[in-house]
């Protein structure tokens, strides 16, 4: 399912973010629809009990299997997907994100770079980040959480249950750093 959102930082950009659901009380005929029902018809649920994932990868079939992964792991994942640093932050401006799960490896930014727009004090994250990477190096996974990642999974020895787990651990980890919960974020740019 596509939602296209149409922002303006220096010039307009488009981004399409994909919302993986799963939706276990469709009729078969539905499962049939290609290109999925519109974003307003969504039966979501419960705000209590939605986890929003943020899937900030360049490569989309990396960010496909992830959301896939996801989305067979747990119905109460809601998953927005962006292919660039830029479109992933103004995700997180505009819409409440519980988890970052974030490819070190963007086109408009290092990942290193988002990781601390996102997470400004490291001891103190106001957001869940995982740092889900090709990159399979000890001292790059130690800078990441260092500078804010609740968690590094490598993505050819990570699986879907792993990520699924990592996520509201994550999200628990930053929340006890947080005593009174922050609903808005704001994030420099």
């Amino acid at each position: 399912m596509l939602a296209r959102v149409v922002m303006s930082e220096h010039k307009k950009a488009i981004m399409t973010c994909r919302v993986a659901r799963s939706f276990p009380n469709q009729i078969a005929a539905d499962s049939s629809e290609k290109g999925g029902r519109p974003v307003s018809d969504l039966s979501l649920p419960s705000v209590q009990s939605a986890i929003t994932v943020l899937l900030i990868d360049a490569f989309k079939e990396d960010r496909e299997y992830w959301a896939q992964r996801l989305h067979i792991s747990s119905p109460k994942y809601v998953i927005l997907e962006a292919d660039t640093g830029a479109s992933g932050l103004a995700v997180c401006q505009s819409q409440r994100v519980d988890c970052v799960v974030l490819e070190m490896n963007l086109p408009d930014m290092p990942g290193f770079e988002l990781l601390i727009k996102l997470v400004q004090r490291p001891h103190h994250p106001e957001i869940a980040v995982i740092m889900l990477s090709r990159v399979d190096h000890l001292p790059v996974a130690q800078l990441a959480k260092d500078n804010g990642a609740q968690a590094f999974l490598v993505k050819s020895r990570a699986s879907g249950d792993q990520l699924s787990r990592a996520i509201p651990r994550a999200i628990a980890n930053t929340r006890q750093c947080i005593p009174n919960l922050i609903v808005g974020l704001s994030i420099a740019v």
